[in-house]
């Protein structure tokens, strides 16, 4: 588990909720308030759809007229949906480059700081229990056409507790309204959540679980982290947030929950009952998990905030908001590990939002003999790696966040009999939709390494010499620099002004 470290002096963010945080994003040209009436089934998640396939310079949406809902009910979503937002929301400014996001997350990482427990939180103003708690209260739409209902988690943390350690997780699933007292959830075998319920199961008792929604973005950042066994998240929030998660205990099960979130379920996983869940449109950018029989909560309680924000996330194709939380999170996890923890040679780290978290980019020296195979074993061993099935090492001239760049170096450097070694019967997503589908019921897939660098053998004269701007002599840049108004050129942004 962590250690809390609280020896470096942070100034703490400049807001301490997601109501904050929406004012923020408005005052930043971040948030389009909708208040033309819109309907849950369908049209919603069209909107959001649109929005996110015309580019990242559309903003985080917020419905407050929803067919059927009355007044003081809310939508927001595509909160996080773009490198923008997610610098405001770590306090950066909202052009920092992909790869300062990772090295100042990693940074934070270094200095968790422990959840605060407080006796009261506005996410208890309202409090519904047992025969009174109906979910289709709130606005939940109706994302996709193909998808098996209303899915009311979709930018939500998840809760458990280890009930033999006490170890609490986090952690980000989705979930479907089945009545209006019962969730169904989607997890995966090997999620630290569904080895909790089997020890529960193995108490012969239901396994609480709270459900947080519209939460500071901070905790759900975390919920995505993918933290190893014992490691907290809400540690690990307080160090992103540079100041303690405030945490109340919940009503009616044993759990602690973020005193600030919107909605709060409060529930029991049944652990002897199971109903049909899915399909949904996914991070993959398809449809996934079938139709079957999975798990369901029965929700005991809910807590909630007056005029109760919900929060929604639209999955599929990317680049969404998951896409861009998995890239810097998972990014800066696998740097800590290669090099903090294995001391790897190497510049950067990413994994590119299309790539939709199933593979990493490597830039590193290429004169290192086995480099390539030693960082592929390492993320493989790793629980934030283990399912990135494409490890791709470049050159440190390579900036990985440029797809075009990397698919340069793959192409020019990278000759597949002797750079590419595949390694099959690996563990995979269930979700992954190159499978067959007995490969997702054995969740049995493989992991290729490429290596996209000229060999680390080669003597010098072998390697070519690579033929762009950086070789040009620098008194011929300086002077083409300072003419090139004359030229009748435009200057460039400053992102590409070298």
């Amino acid at each position: 588990m962590l250690k809390n470290n609280s020896s470096r002096s942070f100034l703490e963010l400049p807001y301490k909720d997601l109501r904050e945080f929406l004012s923020r994003l408005e005052d930043q040209g971040e948030l389009l308030i909708v208040k033309s009436e819109v309907n849950w089934d369908l049209e919603i998640g069209a909107i959001l759809r649109r929005a996110t396939d015309l580019g990242e310079d559309w903003p985080a949406v917020q419905f407050d007229q929803i067919k059927d809902y009355g007044e003081g009910h809310s939508l927001v979503a595509n909160t996080l949906s773009n490198f923008r937002r997610y610098a405001l929301a770590l306090d950066l400014p909202k052009d920092t480059p992909p790869l300062e996001m990772v090295r100042e997350y990693k940074e934070r990482l270094r200095y968790p700081i422990s959840p605060r427990l407080v006796n009261e939180g506005p996410c208890q103003e309202n409090i519904i229990i047992g025969e009174q708690v109906d979910l289709y209260k709130f606005p939940t739409p109706k994302w996709n056409i193909r998808d098996g209902g209303k899915y009311f988690g979709t930018s939500c943390c998840a809760i458990t507790k280890d009930p033999e350690t006490g170890w609490t997780n986090v952690a980000v699933y989705r979930n479907i309204i089945h009545d209006k007292q019962h969730l169904g959830i989607f997890i995966g075998k090997t999620k630290h959540a569904m080895v909790m319920s089997q020890k529960h199961k193995q108490q012969n008792k239901p396994m609480p679980i709270a459900i947080t929604v519209g939460q500071d973005p901070i905790n759900l950042i975390a919920g995505y982290h993918n933290a190893e066994a014992e490691e907290s998240e809400w540690e690990i929030a307080g160090g992103l947030r540079k100041a303690p998660v405030e945490l109340v205990k919940c009503k009616t099960i044993d759990l602690e929950v973020p005193a600030t979130a919107e909605i709060v379920i409060e529930g029991e996983w049944l652990l002897n009952e199971l109903r049909e869940e899915g399909p949904y449109g996914e991070y993959s950018g398809y449809y996934g998990g079938e139709r079957a029989a999975r798990p369901v909560i029965r929700v005991k309680a809910i807590t909630h905030r007056n005029n109760a924000i919900h929060t929604g996330s639209i999955l599929g194709k990317p680049i969404t908001e998951t896409h861009v939380m998995s890239a810097i999170g998972h990014s800066a996890k696998l740097e800590q590990v290669l090099k903090d923890q294995l001391k790897l040679e190497i510049k950067s780290v990413y994994s590119h939002p299309w790539t939709i978290g199933h593979a990493v980019f490597v830039s590193a020296r290429r004169d290192i003999l086995g480099l390539g195979k030693r960082i592929a074993h390492a993320v493989w061993g790793s629980r934030i790696g283990y399912r990135k099935d494409y490890v791709i090492i470049v050159g440190e001239d390579v900036d990985v966040t440029n797809l075009g760049e990397v698919f340069w170096a793959i192409t020019s450097r990278c000759k597949p009999d002797r750079d590419i070694v595949i390694s099959p019967n690996e563990p995979a997503s269930h979700l992954l939709t190159s499978l067959t589908p007995e490969d997702r019921r054995l969740g049995k897939g493989a992991h290729v390494v490429m290596e996209a660098t000229f060999p680390a053998d080669w003597p010098t004269e072998w390697v070519p010499k690579v033929c762009d701007w950086g070789h040009i002599p620098d008194e011929i840049k300086t002077l083409v620099k300072q003419r090139w108004r004359e030229y009748g050129f435009r200057e460039p942004p400053p992102s590409q002004s070298n």
